[in-house]
């Protein structure tokens, strides 16, 4: 529909004699020329930057599965935003069993899908679950619970319930 204005609007202005209508009508002709050339082409880029987000709240350019984290201070003492991912691990007795890759920012939001993943594989599932506070979420702790697992971390309620 755009496009049929733009050239009706052209046709217009080759038929017209006075050059004073003829910048009307160029004037008009660029009000439906703009969402043309300018707008839908930041509408799809917008919605392909959408896709890469997912689930997520940001992304990096230079590697759009990576997850902007705050990370901790460098040896410059600027605790920054950068494009990093976080890394989960089972251990038993010293020994690596599992790991997991999450673009996640949080370990509290890692916790299910990477014990999800212990159950998918062939590692047998630990009785006890020990993690530390960063794993702590009402959320975390009743997925133990309900896995017939005893969790040795306390959720950010923990001192409404004692």
């Amino acid at each position: 529909m755009l496009e049929e204005q733009a050239e009706n609007s052209t046709e217009q202005i080759a038929q017209a004699s006075d050059s004073e209508a003829r910048k009307s009508l160029r004037k008009e002709r660029s009000t439906w020329k703009q969402p043309l050339k300018q707008i839908f082409p930041r509408l799809a880029k917008y919605e392909q930057q959408k896709g890469c987000f997912g689930d997520r709240n940001s992304y990096s350019k230079t590697d759009p599965d990576a997850t902007f984290m705050r990370m901790k201070e460098d040896h410059m003492k600027k605790g920054q935003l950068k494009s990093g991912y976080n890394v989960q691990m089972v251990t038993e007795n010293q020994f690596f069993l599992l790991y997991s890759i999450h673009q996640r920012p949080t370990d509290t939001r890692c916790f299910i899908p990477h014990m999800e993943r212990l159950g998918a594989s062939s590692l047998p599932m630990p009785k006890t679950m020990v993690a530390d506070l960063g794993y702590g979420s009402e959320e975390n702790h009743l997925y133990a619970i309900g896995e017939e697992k005893e969790p040795r971390f306390s959720h950010s309620l923990w001192q409404l319930h004692v």
